[in-house]
């Protein structure tokens, strides 16, 4: 499993760095802009106006919630919704892209410390029985989700995204 969660490490790190090509692209007032508001509009009962700045919050919020959660529980532990309001809250009232890359830091320094047990544990999330590799995999899936949001909102803004093959880094796993 060591070369799978490497394998992760460099990939989950290239995908954050590389989202912030995305909100680089943007202008200041696009990060707080929804262009479509509807009922439909919405990531179930957390997130109810989707705006790119807090898709960003939402992604730091549930990463730090489940990185710090996923190591520290019981094997068979059921895993809660990340919320966290007050986290939400000083995001919002900062300089949300700063705050996100440095928390960003701290979780990959977080995940080093996995072990070879912590990775094979066994975990519920949403009612579904997951290793901890492999909701790792899907903590990668839901960014990459929520990049294909931002992206959207980026084109809908008549603004060219940038190539999504040309990660940071020149060699992938």
């Amino acid at each position: 499993m060591k070369d799978e969660f490497e394998r992760f490490l460099q990939l989950f790190d290239q995908i954050v760095l590389f989202s912030e090509g995305w909100l680089d692209r943007m202008r200041l007032e696009q990060l707080d802009w929804a262009p479509i508001e509807n009922a439909s509009m919405k990531f179930g009962d957390r997130v109810s106006r989707i705006t790119v700045k807090g898709l960003v919050i939402h992604l730091c919020v549930g990463e730090a919630h489940w990185v710090e959660q996923l190591r520290a529980c019981a094997p068979g532990a059921t895993i809660a919704t990340p919320k966290n309001p007050g986290l939400e809250q000083e995001m919002a009232a900062g300089d949300f892209r700063v705050a996100a890359l440095a928390m960003h830091r701290q979780h990959m320094d977080l995940l080093r410390a996995y072990t070879e047990d912590d990775l094979r544990k066994t975990i519920v999330f949403v009612d579904r029985s997951w290793s901890v590799m492999g909701f790792l995999w899907a903590m990668y899936s839901h960014r990459a989700f929520h990049l294909g949001n931002i992206d959207t909102y980026l084109r809908q803004s008549d603004i060219i995204a940038p190539d999504y093959f040309r990660f940071p880094a020149l060699q992938m796993a």
